[in-house]
């Protein structure tokens, strides 16, 4: 099959939003939507073959010289929809010209019956995609011109939020001619609507774990399940996974689901995570009231009061949710986690740390992830093929996305990442063991290392420059090294 490329027609500013928040969505999923050729198709993304229709562009936005028309060049596997000639319309399977559906009246309404945009490709002038589509799928970014070119790149590149990573951006001139003859009828998919905030937080939420996956199986394993929306993942406290299981959930009584759903859509988690806890607690006059009411209080003593270190309160905390919850109100989003290593690490659990990342990840979506977490090679990609699988409920062509964790256990059996190791070890670096799986901490020669007790057989690791941090569990942390080694390891 050869590879089929259609083009959507956008502006700067709307592609700078596809590209913060990782996939390209209908007209629904934008925070503040420019005009394009979205307008005339809401709940769906319409693409084009090489013209470009005399009604797409928006002459509003042509005033602001700062707003660029671009095209985005998308390549159609794996894509489904439907398709339109040159000013006809399909109104339920049966097509009709333009001038019957203004002069008749017909109210035009999206056929239902989709296809594989790859397998009819030759029979349509455009296509209607069911949205949202992949950064996967891009191709390429065009403009008209060297200068608007240019001034995009420029305006990107104060944005830490847009990752282009391996995109290409080009020039073609003849692309942006108008066809006159071509005009695109508006239809609207009334059948589709997708909850985008929760899209994005999905997206955040793999995309946060991925960086903490190198400090035990069980996070990794977390990481390659929760992305398929697999749940069966091996933790030692089986309550735990309950707040990986809880946000697939559209309703549910518990607890950990509203402060789930809070964390998404809250603007204030704080003091709408505690007045929830105060008002369930004085309505429920069970153990679970109870205790909901003594983990509000000491949230709110956390805040106002400050008695104790965050240490000394995570030590007192009587439950994993109370232990969670006091490290999220330390720590805001995951910038602010992964500026420096919290005193308090060491207290938490592997099973701790995937919990938190997760809800840190969701509450912060996609587009706050740091930067430096969406420069993993092919990670951008792999969590929009992961938030359209989502947003589809449809994971069976979501290809695997390899970790360190990965890399390190293969290595032994792998020429080529040895290799490419041995470049990385050369110089002034410092020692320590990583072996596979379930860590347990013990002493050797006045260093910590995390080893197994089944496993007697060390895989040496250096990394550069490490002084203090000897263990992988600090990696995470040092994100500049980490995205240094992981990339160097798995570049071709």
């Amino acid at each position: 099959m050869k590879n089929n490329t259609l083009y959507y027609v956008t502006n700067s500013e709307n592609l700078k939003n596809i590209l913060t928040v990782g996939i390209i969505p209908d007209i629904n999923g934008y925070k503040k939507y420019y005009e394009d050729s979205l307008r005339l198709f809401p709940g769906y993304i319409p693409l084009v073959k090489d013209k470009i229709p005399i009604n797409i562009i928006n002459k509003k936005n042509g005033k602001d010289s700062s707003i660029l028309i671009v095209l985005v060049e998308i390549v159609c596997l794996g894509l489904w929809g439907i398709g339109r000639t040159k000013n006809q319309t399909n109104i339920n399977n049966e097509i009709f010209d333009s001038a019957e559906c203004e002069n008749g009246n017909i109210s035009p309404q999206i056929s239902q019956e989709i296809f594989s945009i790859d397998e009819k490709y030759d029979n349509y002038d455009y296509f209607l995609i069911t949205p949202p589509i992949s950064l996967s799928n891009i191709k390429s970014i065009i403009f008209p011109d060297n200068k608007s070119k240019n001034d995009f790149l420029s305006q990107s590149s104060v944005l830490s939020s847009i990752n282009i990573g391996d995109i290409k951006i080009k020039t073609d001139k003849k692309l942006f001619s108008l066809d006159k003859n071509f005009l695109l009828e508006p239809f609207e998919n009334i059948n589709v609507s997708l909850d985008y905030t929760k899209i994005y937080s999905f997206g955040g939420g793999i995309a946060s774990l991925f960086n903490f996956t190198c400090i035990s199986a069980t996070a990794n394993e977390a990481f390659q399940k929760l992305a398929k929306q697999e749940l069966d993942i091996n933790f030692e406290e089986a309550t735990n996974i309950d707040f990986l299981k809880l946000f697939f959930e559209s309703t549910s009584s518990n607890i950990k689901h509203k402060i789930i759903s809070i964390l998404i859509n809250s603007k204030d988690f704080k003091s709408d995570i505690i007045n929830y806890l105060e008002e369930y607690g004085n309505s429920e006059s069970s153990d679970k009231g109870k205790r909901a009411k003594e983990i509000a209080d000491s949230l709110l003593n956390f805040i106002q009061k400050k008695e104790f270190t965050v240490s000394e309160y995570i030590k007192r905390s009587k439950s994993h949710l109370e232990k969670c919850l006091i490290v999220l109100f330390n720590k805001e989003n995951l910038n602010d986690f992964l500026q420096t290593r919290p005193a308090y690490y060491e207290l938490l659990s592997g099973e701790d740390i995937v919990i938190i990342a997760f809800l840190l990840g969701i509450k912060d979506k996609y587009f706050r992830i740091p930067s430096e977490i969406k420069s993993f090679n092919g990670l951008q990609n792999f969590i929009s093929d992961v938030m359209v699988s989502y947003a589809k409920n449809d994971y069976s062509h979501l290809k695997q996305m390899r970790t360190l964790f990965d890399l390190l256990v293969c290595m032994e059996n792998n020429e080529l990442v040895k290799q490419k190791y041995n470049k990385l070890i050369s110089g002034n670096y410092v020692k320590y063991k990583y072996v596979l799986p379930n860590p347990t901490e013990i002493q050797v020669d006045k260093s910590t290392y995390f080893i197994t007790e089944e496993e007697i057989k060390y895989r040496e690791v250096f990394f550069k420059d490490l002084e203090i941090q000897n263990s992988l569990k600090v990696l995470p942390f040092d994100l500049e090294k980490y995205v240094k080694i992981y990339n160097t390891l798995i570049s071709e």
